[in-house]
């Protein structure tokens, strides 16, 4: 049995009983370097676009997923998005403007994904942070807000504690929500 998943604590999910049966092995791969991200982006356009596509917008995205995720797919899709958003401008070539969107609309889509596949109070402890804009806010005024929501639609709030613990669990999609 091959089970993959991106997630490197996915077993811990599972019952120990179940995870001693499988008797796992870990095999990790490690993400693609910006300059393997661009091998496999110039293999893709040479395949599939119509569209001239400037050197630069292959670097750019390329860059812009190895240094955070090195993932082949996320820079694939964002490569997918820029050509549609070149062929529906419409232009001639693959532009770094359109890169640019393309990343932007990924990573805004990822975001989203991430906050609809939480539970509810986390959910709502997200609109709170939001509430406050690029001006920021503590926990305890972020929790505030959170109350007043939860009170707004007539549902008990988490423990102060609780939600300090939903934070720290997923404290690496709470900082990428900042940019």
């Amino acid at each position: 049995l091959i089970m993959i998943s991106k997630y490197a604590n996915f077993l811990k999910s599972l019952d120990t009983s179940t995870e001693s049966r499988l008797s796992p092995v870990k095999v990790l791969f490690e993400p693609y370097s910006p300059a393997l991200l661009q091998v496999i982006l110039w293999a893709r356009a040479k395949e599939g676009l119509i569209n001239e596509v400037d050197g630069a917008v292959i670097h750019r995205i390329a860059a812009e997923v190895g240094m955070t995720t090195g993932d082949a797919r996320k820079a694939i899709s964002i490569l997918g998005h820029a050509a549609t958003l070149a062929e529906m401008d419409p232009s001639d070539s693959l532009t770094e403007a359109h890169s640019q969107r393309a990343i932007d609309i990924v990573e805004a889509n990822e975001l989203l994904h991430e906050v609809l596949a939480a539970p509810w109070h986390a959910r709502v402890f997200t609109l709170a942070i939001a509430t406050f804009g690029d001006g920021g806010t503590t926990m305890g005024g972020a929790y505030k807000k959170y109350v007043e929501l939860c009170n707004l639609v007539g549902w008990k709030p988490r423990s102060y504690r609780c939600i300090a613990g939903i934070v720290n669990q997923n404290r690496d999609k709470f900082i990428m929500a900042e940019r």
